[in-house]
């Protein structure tokens, strides 16, 4: 398997949104984003979404695996991958959000090394037209978590 980046078209919109449930919040960032995809033969089974925020921030809007290809360590191939790159790129902070609901992926970050620095409250409410349940839990708040860079 290898990580190649590649440009936003339509057949990679369904893992998209399984990561993220409004096209509208995806159209928002994927044409200023950077996009990287991981492949088995012919098939793209996991996606990472990265835009430049500034010279040394970037933020990981979007990543998913299909469910099929989930816990082989996927994920973490693609958070390591592109923190290597963007270190190398001189970015010093690599960012990333998830909703307060979101227990596997919250403790997949911190283990690869992001650490909580904030919280904007109400940010699934205010954004999204339909209420997201995980863990039977309303996804209300995203907690952002930063990564710093060995440069």
């Amino acid at each position: 398997m290898e990580i190649k980046r590649t440009h936003f078209s339509d057949e990679l919109t369904e893992l998209l949104l399984s990561a993220d449930p409004s096209l509208e919040m995806i159209k928002s960032y994927i044409y200023e984003s950077n996009i990287w995809i991981i492949k088995k033969s012919t098939s793209t089974v996991g996606i990472i979404i990265v835009k430049i925020l500034n010279d040394e921030s970037a933020e990981i809007k979007n990543i998913a695996v299909l469910e099929a290809e989930q816990h082989q360590g996927l994920g973490t191939k693609l958070i390591e991958f592109v923190s290597d790159y963007y270190a190398k790129q001189g970015i010093k902070d690599l960012l990333i959000g998830t909703g307060n609901s979101s227990f596997k992926q919250l403790k997949l970050y911190q283990e690869l090394g992001f650490h909580i620095y904030g919280l904007l409250p109400d940010f699934f409410i205010k954004n999204y037209s339909k209420p997201i349940f995980e863990n039977k839990i309303r996804c209300e708040s995203m907690i952002k978590l930063r990564k710093r860079l060995n440069n």
